[in-house]
C-alpha cells in the first residue's frame, strides 16, 4: 500500500494504468501555458533591461573618453577658431604655445565628427577619441569653451546619452 502511494506521488504508473488521461494532459498544458505567460514578459524585460543598461554604459564611457581629451587640450589652449557668441558648430581647432628646451613650440589640436567617430588631430597625429557619437557641438563665450556631445550606440535615440561640459581656456600670454 505504501509503495503504491509513494509511486503515484513520484509519478510512477501502477501496473493497471496505461498512460495519462486527456484531462491530465489538458491540465498540464494549461498550467504550463499560465507559467509561460507570466514568465515570458519577466524574461524579456530582464534581457532588454540588460541591453539598455549596456547601451547607456557604452554611451557614457564614449562621452567621458572624448571629454577627457577635449578638457586636456582645452585647458592648454590659448585660442580657438570659434567666434565668441556665434552659434554652435560641429568642429573646433584649439591652439596653444608651450616652452620646450628654451624655445616656444606651437601646438594645434582639432576635433571633428567623421561618421559616428569623434576624431582628434593633434599636431598631425589623428586618433579616434570616441565612437558612436551622433552629434557634437562646440561654442565659445569669452574664455569658456562649451562642448555638447550626444552618443547613441544603437544608432537611435533610445539609449542615447547627452552631456554638456564647459572648459576654461588658458589666457594668452603677453610677450
Amino acid at each position: 500500500m505504501m509503495t503504491r502511494i509513494f509511486g503515484k506521488m513520484l509519478g510512477m504508473m501502477s501496473r493497471n494504468q496505461r498512460g495519462l488521461s486527456l484531462v491530465e494532459i489538458l491540465a498540464a498544458t494549461a498550467i504550463a501555458g499560465i507559467l509561460m505567460t507570466t514568465l515570458t514578459p519577466a524574461l524579456f524585460q530582464m534581457v532588454s533591461g540588460t541591453i539598455d543598461g549596456n547601451t547607456s554604459l557604452t554611451a557614457t564611457q564614449d562621452i567621458q573618453n572624448a571629454v577627457r581629451w577635449i578638457i586636456q587640450d582645452g585647458q592648454r589652449a590659448q585660442a580657438t577658431d570659434l567666434v565668441d557668441g556665434d552659434p554652435s558648430v560641429s568642429s573646433v581647432t584649439l591652439t596653444w604655445s608651450q616652452w620646450h628646451d628654451y624655445e616656444t613650440v606651437d601646438h594645434l589640436s582639432s576635433y571633428s565628427l567623421s561618421g559616428d567617430d569623434l576624431q582628434r588631430n593633434c599636431d598631425g597625429n589623428v586618433s579616434t577619441v570616441a565612437r558612436y557619437i551622433s552629434d557634437v557641438q562646440f561654442s565659445v563665450e569669452g574664455p569658456v569653451l562649451t562642448v555638447k556631445l550626444t552618443s547613441a550606440p544603437r544608432g537611435d535615440s533610445q539609449g542615447s546619452v547627452q552631456r554638456i561640459w564647459k572648459v576654461a581656456l588658458r589666457p594668452a600670454q603677453s610677450a
